[in-house]
């Protein structure tokens, strides 16, 4: 019966380290989920920004024509940023670049969060 008891109490004994362990992990998981949520904010920021230029270079200083057709895409790159970035003015495509810049950005965020450890 003591065997038994004892048996039990290194099964609580393990059950209950194994739980320390994942609340520490829990714990680390959510700071870093912190982390990377502040790192997102400013790349986002940086996106928009990048967006903004990128829309306002693509804008002609002049109609092309009297039908009013303008470039439909640009290429930029934001400084001091390997991101870069393809958007057009007209509308078409814009959510595959859009998907595109995505990646880019989150690649980037990945590789911060590796070179932060």
């Amino acid at each position: 019966d003591n065997a038994v008891v004892r048996g039990l109490q290194a099964d609580v004994d393990a059950l209950e380290k194994d739980r320390d362990a994942l609340i520490d992990q829990l714990a680390t998981a959510r700071h870093e989920a912190s982390k990377l949520s502040r790192q997102l904010v400013t790349v986002s920021g940086e996106l928009a920004e990048l967006k903004k230029s990128t829309a306002s270079a693509a804008k002609p200083d002049a109609p092309a024509s009297a039908s009013g057709s303008q470039p439909t895409s640009t290429t930029s790159a934001a400084a001091g940023s390997t991101t870069v970035a393809t958007a057009g003015n007209s509308g078409n495509g814009s959510n595959a670049n859009d998907a595109a810049i995505f990646e880019v950005v989150l690649a980037e965020i990945r590789a911060r969060g590796r070179h932060a450890n």
